[in-house]
């Protein structure tokens, strides 16, 4: 099955970054097509495969094609997929897209399923070994695709169609939004004086910690602070130093805390009191 010779339509980070993978596992790559020649022809070399010059030449001499565009522009690869007039039934289709399912891609073909790896990708990753300890959510995926996924060895689970919005949204919460908290928590150490890069530095052990501390125990025995220890006083010195939006910020946050924890009724409602009041 490592033998499917599987082609790209878009040679975007995720979509190289795959390819690079696959490459590792012995898959045959037939090739890249792209709207920018130079990039399929840049991934191409790299892997010793071909860039089309044509989306029909490359779906001809492709088992399984891989549409690794925007999420705006799938359907517009559908579209000109269609517009081939080939035909496209003994074709394998996907796409990496986190939020959309494959719904779209059975105007091609029977044989469809999307693939999506959780993971950021800041940069192409060119070793296999980004994506050895990562899961993949795998949607639509028949028998064929689930022992395929199998042998070139990706961890996966099945999520059904139509969740997978929610599991996109969660996977961003978990990720962008943890970015943004970060930036939020140093935001609050400019007015401390401390510099980005090492107030990032002098934090880091302290994030670092927090995150093995959810792995090992689950995010509510991992919580500690001022919630956790029903400090209101704490969290009242906290609410009068920040500025009006950062406030806010904080206290949608703490609202959410506050159901982690298990604190005797007076104290809960006293926290909550606090969330609820206009702060001048």
């Amino acid at each position: 099955m490592a033998n499917v010779r599987v082609g790209f339509i878009g040679a975007g980070k995720v979509g190289q970054s795959f390819a690079w993978y696959l490459k590792h596992q012995g898959v045959d790559i037939s090739g890249f097509y792209s709207r920018r020649m130079e990039s399929s022809s840049a991934i191409a070399s790299a892997l010793n495969c071909k860039a089309f010059e044509t989306i029909g030449a490359l779906v001809e001499q492709s088992d399984m094609v891989g549409i690794t565009v925007n999420d705006d522009q799938i359907n517009v690869v559908v579209d000109s997929l269609i517009n081939l007039g080939l035909d496209l039934k003994t074709k394998f289709f996907f796409h990496m897209s986190g939020v959309h399912n494959s719904e779209s891609l059975k105007l091609l073909s029977e044989r469809v399923f999307t693939l999506h790896p959780l993971k950021a990708f800041p940069k192409i990753e060119t070793s296999s070994a980004h994506f050895q300890n990562i899961y993949f959510s795998l949607e639509n995926a028949d028998a064929f695709i689930l022992k395929w996924t199998t042998d070139i060895g990706l961890k996966t689970f099945e999520i059904q169609s139509d969740k997978k919005v929610k599991y996109h949204a969660a996977a961003a919460i978990l990720s962008n939004y943890m970015v943004s908290i970060i930036d939020f928590g140093l935001h609050q150490l400019d007015d401390v004086g401390l510099e980005r890069r090492f107030a990032l530095e002098a934090m880091w052990p302290l994030i670092e910690d927090t995150l093995t501390n959810i792995k090992k125990l689950g995010p509510k025995q991992a919580l500690t602070g001022p919630i956790a220890r029903g400090d209101i006083e704490t969290i009242k010195m906290h609410l009068s130093c920040l500025d009006a939006e950062s406030r806010e910020l904080y206290k949608s946050l703490g609202k959410y805390t506050l159901t982690l924890v298990d604190l005797d009724v007076s104290t809960n409602l006293a926290i909550q009191s606090l969330f609820e009041e206009e702060w001048k």
